[in-house]
């Protein structure tokens, strides 16, 4: 794996694949669920009227997900419950989904991932890319002309239960046993169980599994890591409105970094697109005190449920490493 893709993939919680893990961080506060209800979002100014595409433009498009997987019936007190939890629990309204996206920790490597997920079947694929963007103001507009592949290609797809990585720059593979989550072994967590606070006061964080395995695609597909680092003060970001973007109907969300979180990033305030339906992170943008993007995601195309095969890589010409 090159160093490049290690280094963005620092951004991103280990224990967010080990089901109902715990991570302590410091410096955040515990859940203040701000009071939001819809209906006065409704009435404001920003009307949650989503724009509608045009049906004959080529853009990307996806299935509409009719709820939650198990057909649970969900009521939430206000659309920042209902962002909070779908967001955290991202994979219990998706069977599968494919897309791609390009993505920034701000740590100065940009990335390409195209993936694909059958979460019920734990079949997995994602390539990802070191790629160079001239403009992070233009890409995060959705101007990706100037992004060009600029290093190494890993691949990474699951096999039974191991997660396989190849580097297509010298033909090496390594295999990872036991990587693989399934739905099976995943577990639900309450929301209220999400953050808790050790006898000094230090916040607790509850990861659910990714059984995406779509590696650093996660980031997007399960956006938990962001989440808590965004969004466990709920006084300290906004819903502004829903507009459409990838072809999907999102929340806009904007905020303010807590120091600590916005430090680790370089990010003092940020802008969210999260799937309606399916809590995915489409698009996030980070800015720095000075206003200049430092850190983001942003999603070319994305379909739901729709998913036939998952493409596997012939290793043939791999040399395998311990």
């Amino acid at each position: 794996m090159n160093k490049n893709i290690k280094s963005i993939s620092s951004i991103l919680a280990v224990a967010a694949v080990i089901i109902g893990s715990v991570v302590l961080m410091s410096g955040k506060k515990t859940i203040d669920k701000g009071s939001v209800d819809y209906s006065a979002i409704e009435a404001s100014e920003n009307a949650f009227t989503p724009v509608l595409k045009d049906e004959n433009t080529d853009t990307a498009q996806s299935n509409e997900i009719s709820g939650k997987i198990n057909n649970a019936k969900e009521e939430f007190a206000t659309v920042k419950d209902e962002i909070w939890h779908k967001m955290l629990n991202s994979t219990d309204y998706i069977h599968s989904v494919s897309g791609k996206m390009i993505y920034s920790d701000g740590i100065g490597a940009d990335i390409s991932i195209e993936y694909q997920s059958d979460l019920d079947n734990a079949k997995a694929y994602t390539k990802v890319s070191d790629i160079s963007v001239s403009n992070a103001a233009y890409a995060v507009m959705g101007n990706t002309t100037d992004v060009s592949i600029s290093g190494n290609v890993t691949e990474v797809f699951t096999d039974s239960d191991s997660m396989v990585f190849l580097n297509n720059t010298d033909k090496t593979a390594e295999c990872k046993a036991h990587f693989v989550r399934t739905r099976e072994s995943d577990c639900e967590i309450d929301d209220s169980e999400r953050v808790s606070s050790d006898e000094n006061g230090i916040p607790i964080y509850r990861y659910r599994a990714d059984i995406t395995n779509t590696y650093l695609a996660k980031a997007s597909l399960v956006p938990q890591e962001l989440t808590f680092g965004f969004l466990t003060d709920f006084d300290a970001w906004n819903v502004d409105g829903i507009e459409e973007y990838a072809g999907r109907k999102c929340y806009v969300i904007s905020g303010k970094a807590s120091e600590s979180y916005g430090a680790k990033l370089n990010v003092e305030k940020f802008v969210f697109y999260t799937d309606c339906e399916t809590g995915v992170l489409l698009k996030y943008i980070g800015y720095d005190s000075s206003q200049n993007i430092s850190s983001y995601i942003v999603t070319e195309n994305i379909s739901f449920n729709d998913m036939q095969t998952v493409y596997k890589p012939d290793t043939a010409n791999y040399i395998f490493t311990e």
